[in-house]
């Protein structure tokens, strides 16, 4: 949801004059020390992948949402979009309520996801020695009979219980069913717990519609 209009680029060129931006490289530690993470994007956009811990309060909801969601108004607030335009608005939202430590992601989640690879295109991969994981949801795994050779399956709604488990020291591969919310929901928590993680585009589906040849349970 880019496509905006002169005026709203205008307001949000505004509203950056006034606010924090804070570095992408430096938000993970920045979550890991308590600020609330806080994603303005449309539900549909947050679903598809977004920082780890994030709440969603789409734009237009904020002023009315964030009272309940973060009633302390002293608690650090990191906001963001996709590329800074609502960030930014919705950080000077934010202060104009009273807020007092407020930032921006300086260029948005693209920004964030862009400090190193997260994804492989199906094509380019080829199981070999990378530490690979289905984190399929049980019922797409229990439904399917394929996986990829050599591929270990954790339920991703359990990932607290096992993340710990997944090795630092080698390239972790994830894969879903289609390359979606899961799979970014489980690449942000495991890099944001220093593995080396990426997964792959489209997940599974793409990967067999590239040429890759399933193995059986």
């Amino acid at each position: 949801m880019d496509n905006h209009d002169p005026e709203f680029l205008k307001k949000a060129l505004e509203a950056r004059a006034r606010i924090r931006q804070t570095p992408p490289e430096t938000v993970d530690a920045q979550r890991a020390a308590g600020a609330f993470i806080l994603d303005v994007r449309e539900p549909a956009e947050h679903a598809a992948g977004t920082v780890t811990g994030a709440t969603n309060l789409p734009l237009a909801q904020l002023t009315e949402a964030i009272a309940a969601a973060l009633p302390d108004k002293h608690t650090p607030v990191v906001t963001f979009c996709n590329g800074g335009n609502r960030g930014a608005l919705g950080a000077d939202a934010l202060q104009t309520l009273g807020y007092v430590n407020v930032s921006t992601i300086a260029g948005g989640y693209r920004a964030y996801r862009a400090l190193a690879p997260r994804t492989l295109a199906p094509a380019e991969f080829d199981p070999g020695d990378q530490f690979i994981l289905d984190v399929r949801r049980e019922a797409d795994h229990a439904a399917s009979n394929e996986v990829l050779p050599g591929a270990v399956w954790k339920d991703p709604s359990q990932i607290d219980s096992w993340q710990g488990n997944i090795p630092r020291d080698r390239d972790v591969v994830i894969y879903c069913v289609r390359g979606g919310a899961v799979s970014n929901s489980v690449v942000d928590t495991l890099r944001a717990a220093g593995c080396k993680a990426r997964f792959i585009e489209g997940g599974l589906e793409a990967w067999k519609a590239a040429g890759g040849k399933p193995a059986s349970k």
